[in-house]
């Protein structure tokens, strides 16, 4: 499970000392605020590769069933891949996610299956700024498709429940090795393929939105301090309103 907001973000909001007793608590915080959040928005806030099953009810428009923040192959419903500049991503130039794919020109949505749209799925802002690019580097060459550890120059960089990216490939960082700049990762994450990568490739980190990330520390920070609480239970007023106004609503609506 990840987190939309990192252990060490929760120990500054609580204002509490790094201890290791802690650990499990404000984890189990951190996973349920996630967990709240993206069940009562009907969104993903973390970006993950698929290619989703689309029925064209419009020969020109696509309803999509989840938000879109990369569109990296479209093919009809004839198996034919359908040229990807011959598509408009709407809402335009909002510089986040998308909800509907219009054809230009000739091109029209057909075939007896259904469409398939592969890209990045999930809702962020500002996806162009979602990476912040070039953290740190790989120290050793190369880093094998099966291994889990990798080495980098600064480890205090970087803090578990982190996502990051190597190239192409997604990788959730579990746990750090301080000591020896080694950071503990699961390869292939959300959807991508685990890759060989060369020494010294770079290591981007994911930033979820920064409202979702404050609103996850907000109810992280409540569960905390409220441990016999339900997370399915009443939230906070202002949580509550925050989490309405996040959530998604169909193209088709």
């Amino acid at each position: 499970m990840y987190t939309l907001a990192t252990m060490q973000q929760l120990r500054a909001r609580l204002d509490l000392e790094t201890n290791a007793a802690d650990d499990e608590r404000l984890w189990r915080a951190l996973t349920a605020a996630t967990a709240r959040i993206e069940r009562d928005s009907g969104r993903r806030f973390t970006p993950r590769l698929a290619a989703l099953p689309h029925r064209a009810r419009h020969p020109r428009e696509l309803i999509l069933l989840d938000d879109l923040l990369q569109l990296q192959r479209l093919a009809n419903g004839d198996g034919r891949d359908i040229d990807r500049r011959t598509v408009q991503a709407l809402p335009a130039a909002s510089g986040g996610s998308v909800g509907v794919l219009r054809l230009t020109g000739s091109q029209r949505f057909s075939g007896p299956d259904a469409v398939q749209v592969t890209g990045l799925w999930g809702w962020h802002e500002r996806w162009s700024l979602a990476w912040r690019r070039s953290v740190d580097r790989l120290q050793r060459p190369p880093l094998a498709a099966t291994a889990t550890a990798l080495q980098v120059a600064d480890s205090g960089r970087f803090h578990a429940g982190q996502l990051l990216r190597i190239g192409d490939e997604y990788l959730r960082l579990l746990s750090l090795d301080a000591a020896n700049h080694t950071l503990n990762v699961e390869r292939g994450a959300q959807g991508t393929t685990a890759a060989t990568h060369n020494r010294g490739s770079a290591i981007d980190v994911y930033r979820p939105p920064a409202t979702v990330t404050l609103l996850c520390l907000r109810l992280a920070a409540w569960l905390y301090r409220e441990p016999d609480r339900e997370p399915a239970g009443d939230l906070p007023a202002d949580v509550a309103d925050e989490l309405r106004a996040l959530r998604r609503h169909s193209a088709a609506s």
